[in-house]
């Protein structure tokens, strides 16, 4: 079924998330064009540059409940382009949930120079090398994981997912061959953590109704990795994360959202009910 219908299974009101989702978009707007007359060096610049990116990125994923694919991909572009100004490569985690492989391979291009980039950020980048057919062989890949290095248990994200676990996913997506198990195990710490927030926050009824929470139901840090995956799988022609999602064993709302969610940014006709 469409995550807009599956919506009223998961106890959430599609009126009040496009209501949110109106304010989110008025609200990074307005913090985009307060930033315009700010000079980029100033702190109140970068507040009100990660206040614009954090409301589109709000409503990119309210879009995706409300199965609403262009509206999506318009708020996550913006959101991306908003990060990209920033020099933070998060914005690839946007791009991915709004672009096709070629187009974030080429944003990935505008970060040029690793200079002035927080190191534990460098992780979106060595992932999206990852997905890259050659990207393992670049000088770039080597220059990233050598920042990296000491930062592996380093949290980032909404989730705290530690650095490294974006470093084995990419360097399993550097493989030249991917096999559903290994797949799935360079993406269990995702799944897991995302299952395991969704089914406390879940718990939480009155605060879940309002969604509430940093977390959100269409997690961006988790479904821009899935995407960059599937993309991947699918390019390589070497299967699809829908089959792999059915094994992996999670909280069962989880498997619902993460699947409809893939099988709608795909436009893959088959749906888990």
């Amino acid at each position: 079924m469409p995550l807009h219908d599956l919506l009223k299974e998961l106890n959430l009101d599609p009126e009040l998330i496009a209501r949110d989702r109106d304010m989110s978009v008025g609200l990074a707007w307005a913090y985009q064009r307060s930033a315009l007359e700010i000079r980029s060096d100033e702190d109140r610049w970068f507040a009100h540059m990660m206040a614009s990116a954090t409301e589109y990125r709000r409503a990119g994923a309210h879009s995706i409940l409300l199965s609403d694919r262009e509206g999506a991909a318009k708020m996550f572009d913006q959101a991306g382009g908003v990060y990209t100004q920033m020099r933070r490569p998060y914005a690839l985690m946007m791009f991915w949930c709004s672009r096709e492989t070629n187009d974030v391979s080429a944003r990935a291009r505008d970060f040029g120079s690793l200079e002035g980039i927080d190191r534990n950020q460098l992780s979106y980048l060595l992932l999206s090398s990852g997905a890259e057919d050659e990207g393992r062989e670049t000088e770039k890949w080597e220059a990233i994981t050598m920042r990296m290095s000491g930062s592996q248990n380093a949290p980032i994200g909404v989730l705290g997912m530690p650095v490294g676990v974006y470093a084995d996913l990419a360097h399993t997506l550097a493989r030249r061959e991917l096999s559903p198990s290994t797949v799935l195990e360079a993406l269990l710490p995702f799944l897991l953590t995302y299952s395991t927030a969704l089914r406390r926050c879940m718990e939480d009824e009155y605060h879940w109704r309002l969604l509430a929470f940093p977390f959100h139901p269409a997690e961006p840090d988790v479904l821009g990795v899935l995407y960059c995956v599937e993309a991947t799988l699918r390019r390589r022609q070497q299967g699809s994360l829908l089959r792999i999602l059915e094994s992996a064993s999670l909280f069962p709302p989880a498997t619902n959202l993460l699947y409809n969610a893939i099988s709608e940014r795909f436009h893959n006709p088959e749906k888990l009910m």
